[in-house]
């Protein structure tokens, strides 16, 4: 979930404190004391805006064009007297408040790569306190356990070059590659990543217990090693 990613909800608080900040500037210049929560409704009609989505950073970002909201309280106030006049930056600040949050969103992409690096096995599996291996083909047999070093050995893993990774329909869909020896035959559940980085994959072990496929929402990562983070007796 979104709110998973520390730095980006730390960033979504600072846009709406940034929203908030400009608000107060605003409202105490006024001569005309305004009802507050009629302010924060206004901020947030001017909020409402016709945008395009477009993928950039392996996020969807959306980008405010027209200021829908904006145009609604004009047409709502524009003959109440000086009610356009006295309501009118604030229905402007929430439209504004797109861009504040979208540089928002951008600084936080930033900020998290600097703190988290995805191409570590690490930033996946952090904590197996709870983790278990649950067999997902019939190649995956016993009753499979992690190595009792499994923290360590993944600490030194690499990631490889991977041509054959598959889609979870390639895998257990399609009837064709089940009549194949499963290659990825564990599924590694319960595992957490690491602490507020909102990493979110299904991870998967290997047959000969060397090597882990990671998949994202967005991609798939294999990482290998010369040492087995299964229990020998178990594969």
């Amino acid at each position: 979930m979104w709110f998973d990613n520390i730095v980006e909800l730390i960033f979504y608080l600072v846009a709406l404190g940034i929203i908030a900040f400009l608000a107060i500037r605003i409202y105490r210049k006024q001569e005309v004391k305004l009802s507050k929560w009629k302010v924060i409704v206004v901020i947030i009609v001017g909020l409402f805006s016709f945008s395009i989505h477009f993928p950039m950073f392996k996020k969807t970002v959306e980008l405010a064009i027209l200021p829908l909201g904006v145009w609604i309280l004009y047409f709502l106030l524009r003959n109440q007297g000086n009610s356009w006049k006295n309501y009118r930056p604030y229905a402007l600040l929430g439209f504004a408040g797109n861009y504040i949050f979208l540089a928002a969103f951008f600084i936080s992409i930033f900020i998290y790569h600097l703190i988290y690096d995805e191409n570590e096995l690490s930033h996946y599996i952090s904590d197996i306190s709870e983790a278990e291996i649950i067999p997902v083909h019939p190649d995956g047999e016993g009753n499979p356990q992690l190595s009792g070093d499994f923290m360590e050995i993944i600490s030194k893993m690499k990631q490889k070059e991977f041509f054959s990774v598959v889609s979870y329909d390639d895998m257990f869909m399609v009837d064709d590659f089940q009549k194949e020896n499963e290659r990825f035959p564990y599924l590694l559940a319960n595992n957490k990543p690491r602490w507020g980085s909102g990493a979110d994959a299904v991870i998967y072990i290997e047959k000969d217990g060397k090597g882990i496929l990671v998949n994202t929402e967005k991609r798939s990562v294999y990482f290998r090693s010369n040492e087995k983070v299964l229990k020998e007796k178990d594969l």
